[in-house]
């Protein structure tokens, strides 16, 4: 399952402060990865990071890059 959010570093900040670990992959930065010409129909690229629930199922969340 995944978000939208208007400000993706703010979401992770907030997140990580209440206990959120963000999964690390290669080209991350601080957990959030640039992906460049993901849903073309709604801007350039989005911008995501993901983590696990306490059941392990896989999370997102994603802003849009106009």
């Amino acid at each position: 399952m995944g978000f939208y959010v208007d400000d993706i570093e703010a979401a992770v900040a907030e997140l990580r402060a209440r206990g959120v670990v963000f999964e690390e992959y290669e080209g991350c930065v601080n957990g959030i990865m640039d992906i460049r010409g993901n849903y073309p129909s709604k801007g350039r690229g989005e911008r995501a990071a993901w983590f696990r629930d306490c059941e392990g199922n896989m999370l997102g969340i994603a802003e849009v890059v106009r």
